[in-house]
């Protein structure tokens, strides 16, 4: 029986959002993988703004079978920042989603009328 490697995919796409209080840019890198997932996953994820490397942070597998999921506070962004989310393979390719830092809004309720 003669078995064949299954195709390495880069990751599909990334929903990132950022909280303009909170200042935590969440993120869900979709990445489905159909081999192994202790060989195949998004291996590292890296996090900038406004070019500056913030975060890189390694993984020896992803949240499932379909996506990662991550969440970091950025303490030092703020409004009108560029922020920059990589997501690598651990076998082929990656992604990039860039984000521009929203200000904050006011909660209903609580502003002039």
């Amino acid at each position: 029986m003669q078995v064949g490697a299954a195709p390495a995919t880069p990751p599909d796409s990334i929903s990132l959002k950022s909280d303009p209080e909170t200042r935590i840019p969440a993120s869900t890198i979709y990445h489905p993988v159909r081999s192994s997932p202790s060989d195949h996953f998004i291996s590292r994820v890296v996090i900038d703004a406004n070019g500056g490397v913030m975060v890189t942070r390694s993984f020896g597998s992803q949240t499932d079978a379909e996506v990662q999921e991550i969440g970091y506070v950025l303490a030092d962004v703020k409004e009108g920042d560029r922020v920059g989310l990589t997501a690598v393979c651990s076998l082929f390719g990656q992604v990039k989603r860039v984000l521009i830092v929203a200000p904050p809004q006011p909660v209903p309720g609580t502003g002039p009328e």
